[in-house]
C-alpha cells in the first residue's frame, strides 16, 4: 500500500524489479521491488523475496503416551482417559478431519490385557496420517489383596481439613494420603446422612474436585455402580479466607451388606481423578464405615433428640445434654470411661417425665485428675431398654487444643470455650448444612476464655463451627439448633 501527504497530484507506484504479479515462474527465489513517487519530489522504495519450491503440504499427528493401569481388586477392568490428539497441517485452508479407527473410546472400561487405540487424520491436500498408543491393564488380584493405592504428591497448598459423617468427625492436616481406617462411622442401611468435607487452603484458593466412594458391596474396589456417592466441584474462592465445607446427602442402599467397609475421600486440583490414581495437588483420605441394621430402639436420622456436649473448666468436666425422650425414660445414667478402662456409671439424673418436649440437663464431674476421659449418657427406658448419646472425650491437664460448645443442642445462645482465647485472637466461622457462611468474625483474646454466640436467627439444623486461633491449626465442632 502507498500514500502521500503532498497537497497536489496523485502518487505513482511502479514495480522496478522481479516477475509480474500472478505470472508463472520456474522454481527459485525472486527479489521483488517497488518505487513510489509524488508531485513533491518524494521517492520511497520497498522490497521482498518470493521463493518457489517443490515441498508438498505436510500433515502431522501425535498420539498420547502409552498407559499402564491396574484393575481394582476384584475387578476385571479399569477406566482409561485421554485427550483426543490435535493434528496440524501446512495445507492451504487448514481443514483437517480426525477419527478414532481402533480401540474403545476415552472413558471406557478397558479389559485386562493390552488394547491398541488408533487415530487417523486427513487434510484437504489428500494427506493421511495415523498414530497409535496402547492401554495395558494389569490384574489387581482377587478380593482379599486389599484396596488400590491413591495419593497426592503435593498437599502443601490444599488439603482435606475435616470429614464428618454420622458419628465420625475427623480433623486432620496435610497428609497426601491419610489412612484413617482406624476411625469408624456407624451408619444404618436405608438411611440418609449428611456428609461434610472441609477443604483447607494455605492461602490461594484453587478449583477443587471433591469425590467420595463407598465400597458398599465390600469387594475391595470402588468401581461398582453407585459407589461414587459424591462428585462435586469447589470453585476457587477468595484467597486468604476460610472455604465453606462441602456438604451433600448420601443414602445407604437398603441391600448393602452389613459389616465394615471402606470410604475413600479425594480432593484434587483442576480435574477429577479416579479412586486408584496418584496425582499432584490435593489429598486422599480413607475411613471405615460400619453398616448396620436399625434396631427397634435405634435413634438414627429421625426426630429423636439425644445429644451430649462437654467442656472442661477449672479442672472439672461440665456435661450438657438435650433429650426429648423423657416420656418413656425413667433415669439418665452418666457413664465415664478412663484410660484403659470400660464405661462405668458415676451418677444418675432423674427424667423430667411425661413430656415429649426437648429438655436440657447438666452434670458436673469434679472427681477427675489429669488424663483422658470419655463420657456418654444412657437413657434407661420404662420397658427395660436403653438408648445412648454420642460419646464425648475430654483431656484434663491438656485443654489448650480443645473447643467446647454448650448447650448443644441450643436454641438462643451458645457458649464456645477454649483455653486458646487466653492469649490468641480467634477467627470464628459458622456454616450451615448447605455450606453457606452464617457468621464470621474476628474475636480478641479474653480472660474468661469464651465466646457467647447469639443463635436466635439460626434455623433448626446442624452447623459446623470453625475456630482458628492465630496461626494454629483450626479446631472444628458441630452445633445443633433445636427449637419447637
Amino acid at each position: 500500500t502507498f500514500g502521500t501527504t503532498c497537497p497536489t497530484g496523485v502518487p505513482i507506484l511502479i514495480q522496478t524489479s522481479g516477475p509480474a504479479n500472478g505470472s508463472t515462474q520456474p522454481l527459485g527465489t525472486y527479489p521483488i521491488a517497488y518505487e513510489a513517487t509524488d508531485d513533491c519530489g518524494n521517492i520511497e522504495t520497498c522490497s521482498f523475496t518470493i521463493t518457489l519450491s517443490s515441498d508438498p503440504a505436510s500433515l502431522s499427528l501425535s498420539c498420547p503416551a502409552n498407559q499402564n493401569l491396574t484393575a481394582a481388586v476384584g475387578s476385571t477392568t479399569a477406566i482409561a482417559n485421554w485427550n483426543t490428539p490435535i493434528p496440524t497441517t501446512t495445507c492451504p485452508g487448514g481443514n483437517i478431519t480426525i477419527d478414532q479407527i481402533t480401540g474403545l473410546p476415552a472413558g471406557s472400561d478397558f479389559p485386562i490385557g493390552t488394547t491398541t487405540v488408533t487415530y487417523e487424520a486427513a487434510d484437504d491436500c489428500g494427506n493421511i496420517e495415523t498414530c497409535s498408543f496402547t492401554i495395558t491393564v494389569s490384574d489387581g488380584g482377587p478380593v482379599g489383596n486389599g484396596y488400590c493405592a491413591s495419593a497426592a504428591l503435593a498437599p502443601w497448598e490444599e488439603w482435606i481439613g475435616n470429614v464428618n459423617l454420622s458419628d465420625l468427625d475427623n480433623t486432620s492436616g496435610k497428609n497426601g494420603y491419610g489412612d484413617f481406617t482406624a476411625l469408624t462411622a456407624n451408619i444404618i442401611k436405608g438411611e440418609t446422612y449428611t456428609l461434610s468435607i472441609q477443604p483447607i487452603f494455605s492461602y490461594t484458593h484453587y478449583t477443587e474436585y471433591i469425590q467420595v466412594w463407598i465400597d458398599f458391596n465390600g469387594n475391595e474396589n470402588f468401581s461398582d455402580p453407585g459407589e461414587l456417592v459424591i462428585s462435586t466441584i469447589y470453585e476457587n474462592g477468595t484467597n486468604g479466607t476460610i472455604a465453606p465445607p462441602i456438604t451433600e446427602d448420601i443414602t445407604i442402599p437398603g441391600n448393602a451388606p452389613t459389616g465394615t467397609t471402606r470410604m475413600r475421600v479425594t480432593m484434587s486440583r483442576d480435574a477429577a481423578v479416579g479412586p486408584c490414581e496418584s496425582f499432584t495437588e490435593g489429598e486422599v483420605e480413607d475411613y471405615t464405615l460400619n453398616i448396620g441394621l436399625a434396631p427397634a430402639n435405634a435413634i438414627v436420622n429421625s426426630e429423636v433428640v439425644f445429644n451430649l456436649s462437654s467442656y472442661v473448666e477449672a479442672r472439672t468436666v461440665q456435661l450438657n445434654w438435650a433429650s426429648n425422650q423423657d416420656l418413656d425414660t425413667r433415669i439418665y445414667a452418666i457413664e465415664r470411661k478412663g484410660n484403659n478402662s470400660d464405661f462405668r456409671e458415676i451418677a444418675q439424673v432423674d427424667s423430667y417425665g411425661d413430656t415429649q418436649r426437648t429438655q436440657f440437663y447438666s452434670y458436673t464431674d469434679r472427681s477427675v485428675t489429669d488424663g483422658h476421659y470419655e463420657y456418654r449418657i444412657v437413657a434407661l427406658k420404662q420397658d427395660g431398654s436403653s438408648a445412648f448419646t454420642n460419646v464425648r472425650a475430654v483431656e484434663i491437664g491438656n485443654e489448650a487444643g480443645r473447643l467446647s460448645a454448650f448447650p448443644n443442642p441450643a436454641h438462643s445462645q451458645v457458649t464456645l470455650m477454649s483455653h486458646l482465647l487466653l492469649d490468641h485472637s480467634v477467627n470464628l466461622m459458622v456454616t450451615n448444612s448447605l455450606g453457606q457462611i452464617v457468621h464470621q468474625k474476628q474475636y480478641e483474646a479474653t480472660d474468661d476464655q469464651r465466646i457467647i454466640l447469639d443463635v436466635n436467627n439460626y434455623h433448626n439444623g446442624i452447623y459446623l463451627v470453625r475456630f482458628q486461633a492465630g496461626q494454629r491449626k483450626a479446631l472444628y465442632t458441630q452445633l445443633v439448633i433445636e427449637r419447637e
